[in-house]
């Protein structure tokens, strides 16, 4: 009976041991499986450029907004840009829209632009996004990434603060930014002639 007892006790042992080793697989497997449907895209970088940085002038694109109106980042040289790449399925990107929008808002007279570059989404779905925010600053398509490239953006959000002469000033990567934030950056950068 003892022996009984006593092989009955090393079997639950064991079986808890057991179920320990599987809660930890699954916890392990399901980390794997959101890291690896939560990452970005991949578009091929091309490593012999250097991501854009502080200092240096802003890569020039044109793209054309979901509203089909073409922005050209040449053309707005004498304003302060934002340039915020992003995506719907970004958390951290859906987190900071408000605060863009209101900074956007309140600055625009100022000459303040905040150009939201998607990354490769259709128009149907950033409209539905812009509509569901409020969104009044434009939202423009990369839908073959180029841009993305062109920027070597590696993380979502990516934003770039371009001064009134085109050149990058500062940068923010990852992470979602706050209105207050957003109004340190640009508040030196508008005073700026």
């Amino acid at each position: 009976m003892k022996a009984q007892t006593s092989l009955s006790n090393r079997l639950a042992a064991n079986l808890t041991g057991v179920r320990l080793y599987l809660a930890v697989a699954l916890v392990i497997a399901l980390g794997a499986a959101w890291t690896w449907f939560n990452r970005l895209p991949e578009i091929a970088a091309t490593p012999t450029l250097a991501q854009p940085h502080t200092g240096f002038a802003a890569p020039n694109f044109t793209l054309t907004s979901t509203q089909g109106e073409s922005f050209t980042l040449a053309e707005l040289k004498g304003k302060v840009v934002l340039v915020n790449f992003w995506a719907t399925w970004c958390p951290p990107c859906r987190a900071e829209m408000p605060a863009l929008d209101a900074a956007y808002r309140a600055h625009k007279d100022a000459g303040f632009v905040v150009l939201a570059v998607d990354q490769m989404e259709s128009a149907d779905i950033v409209n539905a996004f812009g509509a569901k925010y409020n969104l009044s600053f434009p939202l423009l398509l990369d839908g073959d990434g180029a841009i993305n490239r062109q920027y070597l953006v590696s993380a979502l959000p990516t934003s770039f603060f371009v001064d009134r002469r085109g050149v990058i000033r500062d940068m923010m990567i990852g992470g979602s930014m706050s209105r207050e934030f957003i109004e340190g950056k640009i508040k030196t950068l508008l005073e700026e002639k």
